[in-house]
């Protein structure tokens, strides 16, 4: 196996090095019996909560007799922040009573508007059509 020299630029600016990831830009060298290397690259934790992010890792620039086939990981990184949301249980209600009312709550403070579907579906009470 050639030995096989990459480099990895700094990443794309839809996620920023040092709020989201630690920066990484090094030399990735093979001895002529390897066939694989390791990059590490850190993830920073915050207190935002926010949608999935993503940047991507480059090789290029390989030393003469390499050639680089697949250049490019895009990596997402999920937000450790979890919205969680709750719906109230409620025991029973009294046909007489004429409406249910349920609540939902978010606990989790967020900056970011968060929506969550709610439906019902038929158990052994039936849906009507008034």
């Amino acid at each position: 196996m050639h030995p096989h020299t990459s480099h990895t630029p700094p990443p794309s600016p839809s996620h920023t090095a040092g709020s989201d990831y630690t920066t990484n830009t090094r030399m990735i060298v093979f001895e002529p019996r390897a066939t694989s290397q390791t990059v590490s690259v850190a993830t920073l934790t915050d207190q935002s909560s926010e949608d999935p992010e993503q940047f991507t890792a480059v090789l290029s620039n390989p030393s003469s007799g390499a050639t680089i086939g697949a250049d490019i990981a895009t990596v997402t990184i999920n937000d450790n922040s979890l919205v969680i949301i709750n719906i109230s249980p409620l025991a029973s209600a009294n046909e007489v009573e004429g409406m249910i009312v349920f609540t939902v709550t978010k606990a989790t403070e967020t900056s970011r508007t968060i929506s969550v579907l709610f439906s019902t579906a038929d158990g052994t009470a039936i849906a009507g059509n008034n």
